[in-house]
Order: structure tokens, then sequence, then C-alpha cells
């Protein structure tokens, strides 16, 4: 096999195969309704909207301004096993170390 993935850190090498999947390349969103949140933030002012990724599972949840449709807020929801940890003393871990893990999953 290559060698191009040899500095993969451990915590990349344990993640599932869509975690990794999803941060080599980007999650796949669909509108997901989250009913125990959007009624109480629903307002004149703001559409809270959801979105769930299809393959991994992590669940987006955005507070639109309607009218102008900026981003008022963003939290994501993790499933279990997606979160890393502090990889890099706490800088994000790179996406081309995700797509060197993917490949060495797909060899």
């Amino acid at each position: 096999m290559p060698g191009h993935a040899k500095n993969v850190p451990t915590a990349v090498r344990r993640a599932s195969d869509n975690s990794v999947f999803c941060r080599a390349i980007g999650h796949a969103w669909v509108k997901f309704p989250t009913d125990d949140w959007e009624p109480q933030l629903a307002s004149l002012q703001y559409k809270p909207m959801s979105f769930q990724c299809q393959n991994c599972g992590t669940v987006r949840r955005d507070l639109w301004q309607r009218g102008s449709g900026i981003l008022q807020n963003r939290v994501y929801v993790y499933p279990d096993g997606y979160v890393l940890g502090h990889l890099n003393h706490g800088e994000r871990t790179a996406k081309e170390t995700f797509r060197a893990e993917f490949i060495e999953r797909e060899e």
C-alpha cells in the first residue's frame, strides 16, 4: 500500500467509515424536523431549520433571519463516535488527513 497515510493520527484511524467519509468530502444534508427545539425558537424574526447528514447522522440546527436569510446561529449535534477529541493540540485536523485515511480504507 502507498505510504501517504502513515502519519494519520490513531483517533482518525479509529473513526467510523461514515465519519471519515464526511470529514473527507463533506456532509450530505437533507431537511430534518426537530420538534424538540423549533417551536421554542420560531418567531416573526427567525426561522429555525434543521438538517441531518444522510451518511453519518450529524444534525445541523440553524437559525435563519426571516426576510434577509442571514444565519443567526448554528449548532451541530454529533452522533456517538464522530467527535475525535483534541487532535493537533486543539487545532482542526486537515481534510487531507481524512482523505488519506479514506483512500487507505478504499484500497
